[in-house]
C-alpha cells in the first residue's frame, strides 16, 4: 500500500510569503528608482537656471553700461560675443526686456532661450523626456520668471510636468517649479571695487559678489603685474604672450559655495568643507569649453590695452587661471579635487590649470596674495 505524504500548510505559506515579500522589495526598488529620476531631472534643470540667473545679472552690467555710453564699445562687444553663445543673437532692447514688467514675456523667452543653452548636456530635448519631462522642451514654462524687479533682483522660474516612471505599477505626474534667484549687477557696483571704495551692499569679502564683479576685481590685479600682455577688454582673452603664442583666460571659483562642498561644522573653518569633486569638475570644464569658443571667436589680430593690434597666432599653449579663496590651502580634500579636474581639463581640452589663491572668503578680512601653484 503506497504511503502518501502529505504537504504541510506550512509549506504553502511561505510560497505565499514568499511572493508577497518579493512583490513589495520590487515596488519598492521601482519606487526608488522612480525617487531617483526624478532627483536627476530637478538638478539638471536647477543647475541650468543658477548659470542663467548669473549670466543676466552680468549682461544687465554690459547693456546698462553700453546704453550709458556715448562710445557704447567695450561693453556691447563682450555682450554681443555672450549672446552669440547663450542665445544665438544680441538683442537690442535688452535692458527694456530686463526692466519693463510689460516685457514679461519677452523676459520669460529670453530666460529659457538662455536656460536651454545652460543645460550640462547638448540636445536637451532628446533626453529631458527621458527623465520624464512631458512634452520637453516645449514643457518648460518661464511665465514666472521676473527680471530686474524692484530694481535689481532677478528671479528665473520655471514650471513643468514630471511622469514618473513607475515601470507599470502605476502612473504618477508632479508638477515642478524651480527657481533661481539673485541681485542684478549694474555699473556702480563694479565702481565700487574698481575704485576700491568698498564692497557693494555691505558685503565683507569679495567672494560674496558676482562671477562677474570677483572676476574683473581679481583679473585687474592680475593684468597690471602685465601689462605688455594685457588684452583689451570685450575679446574674450585676458592675456596674450605673441612670442609664446600662449593664450590665458582668469576664472574666480568660490569652492566653499554649497554647490562646489558641503559643510559639517564650523562655516569659519576651511577643514569643515567637504568638497563635490563632480560639481568642480563641471564648473572648471564649462570654463574650458567657453575658453575654446572664444579662441575660435577671435580675429586675423588682436588689440592689447595699450593700443597695440599683435596678430592672433595659433594657440601654442593655453592657461585657464582659476582663482580660489585663500583658506583653499588649509583644506587638502579642496585642492585635490581641484586637482582632480585640472587634470580632466588638460586631457579634454589641451588647457593647463592654473589654481591661484586670493583673498579668504570665510573669515572676511582682506589682503591675501596671487600664488601660483
Amino acid at each position: 500500500m503506497k504511503s502518501i505524504r502529505r504537504i504541510g500548510s506550512c509549506d504553502g505559506s511561505y510560497t505565499i510569503e514568499g511572493a508577497l515579500t518579493l512583490t513589495i522589495f520590487t515596488a519598492c526598488m521601482m519606487a526608488l528608482l522612480s525617487i531617483l529620476t526624478i532627483l536627476k531631472a530637478e538638478g539638471e534643470v536647477q543647475d541650468a537656471l543658477n548659470r542663467t540667473a548669473m549670466q543676466l545679472s552680468q549682461y544687465a552690467y554690459a547693456a546698462e553700461t553700453a546704453r550709458e555710453s556715448d562710445l557704447a564699445g567695450d561693453a556691447y562687444d563682450a555682450l554681443s560675443r555672450e549672446f552669440a553663445d547663450v542665445a544665438g543673437r544680441v538683442p537690442e532692447d535688452l535692458m527694456a526686456i530686463l526692466r519693463n514688467e510689460a516685457d514679461a514675456l519677452a523676459g520669460a523667452a529670453l530666460a529659457k532661450n538662455m536656460t536651454l543653452h545652460n543645460f550640462s548636456r547638448d540636445n536637451p530635448s532628446e533626453w529631458l523626456p527621458k527623465l520624464g519631462v512631458v512634452n520637453g522642451t516645449k514643457g518648460l514654462d518661464f511665465r514666472s520668471t521676473e527680471l530686474l524687479q524692484e530694481g535689481k533682483r532677478l528671479k528665473i522660474g520655471v514650471t513643468f510636468s514630471l511622469r514618473v516612471n513607475t515601470y507599470g505599477l502605476f502612473e504618477k505626474r508632479l508638477t515642478i517649479h524651480e527657481e533661481a534667484n539673485t541681485v542684478a549687477l549694474l555699473p556702480e557696483d563694479y565702481e565700487d571695487f574698481r575704485s576700491g571704495s568698498g564692497h557693494s551692499e555691505g558685503n565683507s569679502s569679495i567672494w560674496q559678489e558676482t562671477n562677474f564683479v570677483r572676476g574683473k576685481y581679481f583679473m585687474q590685479k592680475i593684468k597690471a603685474n602685465n601689462p605688455d600682455q594685457d588684452v583689451k577688454p570685450g575679446q574674450g582673452i585676458d592675456l596674450y604672450d605673441e612670442g609664446a603664442a600662449h593664450y590665458v583666460e582668469g576664472v574666480s571659483l568660490n569652492v566653499f559655495k554649497p554647490m562646489y562642498s558641503q559643510c559639517g561644522g564650523d562655516e569659519n573653518a576651511a577643514m569643515s568643507y567637504t568638497p563635490i569633486p563632480e560639481s568642480i569638475e563641471k564648473e572648471i570644464l564649462g570654463y574650458g569649453k567657453k575658453f575654446e569658443n572664444d579662441l575660435r571667436k577671435l580675429g586675423p589680430d588682436i588689440t592689447m590695452s595699450d593700443g597695440r593690434t599683435l596678430p592672433a597666432k595659433r594657440a601654442k599653449t593655453k592657461t585657464l587661471m582659476i582663482i580660489v579663496p585663500e583658506e583653499t590651502r588649509q583644506n587638502p580634500d579642496l585642492q585635490a579635487a581641484l586637482q582632480s579636474a585640472a587634470r580632466s581639463l588638460e586631457s579634454r581640452y589641451g588647457t593647463k590649470a592654473e589654481i591661484r589663491y586670493a583673498e579668504p572668503a570665510l573669515t572676511g578680512k582682506t589682503g591675501g596674495s596671487h600664488d601660483g601653484e
